[in-house]
């Protein structure tokens, strides 16, 4: 019957989401792939080299392998993000168990986190949304060797969360507590747990020292948008906003459950451990960019898998509590609630959906540009999808992988365009002339 359960699951989380992925690059996607194509081993030892403002090696390493194994199909890349977040949902199952959660309860903390509307979607149906991915698949598995005892492999994981994501530098605070969790005692301070805390600290020093030999991003040299603020109001409202985006579809179900039994939660000391331990790890998770001026529904995925944890603990204690009909439909009800929500999220991929189709049209018609020629193309200005919503600021790199040696330049000028790879058209170029219309790069006919 369990197996029956998830199999449903994982039936109905794809096919919320493979309809929807994988239409084609957006934005980032293009710089990731360009830099992080391998022609032999010494390749590889590159990616730990370059940084592209952030330093992300293993996100590179994953773009190596796609590009490898799939070229510039962007489907193929999708399917990767789409197990990396059902094998984060596995792994969360299995801290939820390592925790003393019933089966039924570790399913549902898993479900949680997957399902979430805020987040997820975006780290699916935006290719790039993987760097959100392998933080929250290192991080669970980290969290796992920790239950399970196993120190060394835990920091292992962590220093490969660093490496994937930036917001991984806190990670070894945020296992703190889970290195004193028993399930007889819940949190337990000893000797053992602090040494293992050290061991986890310990991974500062080799990703420090790989990320100094480059010039990725610090706080001071980030850029404004990405520069730690520390204002009063503006922390305060990221606070507020990134707790909905992690929490209210789990407090929302917890109330609703609360309503059917009626009853207070008696949590076992391994639950209010267990309790404890979500919430460190989704105040951990925001403990960086709750302070950065730009806001990301990407930025919920890994706080939102401690939420998840946290909420299905207690909704856990109140179905074991329930008599009747509440017992016997709430797990049907949770089991349905995707299915409910489906609108919800057909309406959220929409405005992934329709530029990657632009951007896959697009390029499709790059492709038939000679390498000898400039081309010049004329954005819809007003329009959304547009290239500039599409592409962003990297035009130049889509046009180096589809149309290797010709030149790009875009009408209207974009701000900045000298250190975007664009270049006018020389004299004596040939230069071919397009305006996006329909969707489409149409051939602008000399008047």
């Amino acid at each position: 019957m369990r197996l029956a359960v998830l199999l449903v699951l994982i039936g109905i989380f794809l096919v919320v989401y493979v309809p929807d992925v994988g239409h084609g690059f957006l934005a980032d996607d293009f710089a990731w792939i360009r830099q992080s194509r391998m022609s032999g081993p010494s390749d590889a030892v590159r990616l730990f080299s370059q940084h592209n403002g952030f330093y992300r090696p293993l996100v590179s390493v994953t773009f190596a392998l796609d590009h490898a194994a799939w070229g510039l199909r962007p489907f193929g890349y999708a399917l990767t993000n789409l197990a990396l977040a059902l094998a984060t949902a596995a792994v969360l199952m299995m801290i939820a168990r390592g925790v003393g959660l019933a089966p039924p309860a570790a399913l549902f903390a898993a479900a949680l986190w997957a399902f979430n509307p805020h987040g997820i979607p975006m780290a699916l149906l935006w290719i790039s949304g993987r760097t959100s991915l392998l933080l929250c698949l290192f991080s669970a598995l980290a969290a796992w060797s920790v239950l399970r005892r196993h120190t060394f492999v835990a920091a292992l994981f962590v220093l490969a969360a660093m490496l994937s994501k930036e917001e991984a530098v806190l990670l070894p605070l945020m296992l703190v507590p889970w290195t004193a969790f028993s399930r007889e005692h819940g949190v337990r301070w000893s000797r053992r747990a602090l040494l293992s805390a050290a061991v986890l600290g310990l991974t500062w020093i080799p990703y420090f020292a790989l990320r100094s030999r480059t010039a990725a991003y610090l706080p001071a040299s980030a850029p404004p948008i990405y520069r730690p603020a520390f204002d009063a109001i503006a922390v305060l409202r990221n606070a507020a906003e990134y707790a909905d985006r992690a929490a209210t579809v789990g407090v929302a179900l917890l109330l609703l459950t609360w309503l059917c039994v009626r009853r207070r939660p008696a949590l076992s000391p391994a639950e209010r451990g267990a309790v404890l331990l979500g919430l460190a790890w989704a105040i951990g998770g925001y403990g960086l960019t709750v302070f950065l001026p730009v806001r990301s529904s990407l930025y919920a995925c890994f706080p939102s898998m401690g939420a998840s944890l946290a909420a299905a603990t207690v909704i856990g204690a109140l179905w074991r509590q329930s008599t009747g009909w509440p017992r016997r439909v709430l797990p049907i009800a949770a089991m349905l609630l995707p299915v409910v929500m489906l609108p919800i999220y057909r309406s959220r991929a929409r405005r992934w959906v329709k530029p990657a189709d632009l951007s896959a049209s697009v390029v499709a018609d790059l492709r038939s540009i000679p390498a000898d020629q400039a081309l010049v193309l004329h954005d819809a200005v007003g329009v959304r999808p547009n290239l500039e919503s599409t592409f962003g600021n990297l035009m130049a790199d889509a046009v180096a992988l589809y149309a290797p040696g010709v030149r790009v330049w875009l009408e209207p000028v974009p701000s900045g365009w000298d250190e975007l790879g664009l270049e006018r058209p020389g004299p004596g170029q040939v230069v071919r002339r397009f305006a996006l219309q329909d969707g489409r790069l149409r051939p602008v006919v000399a008047q």
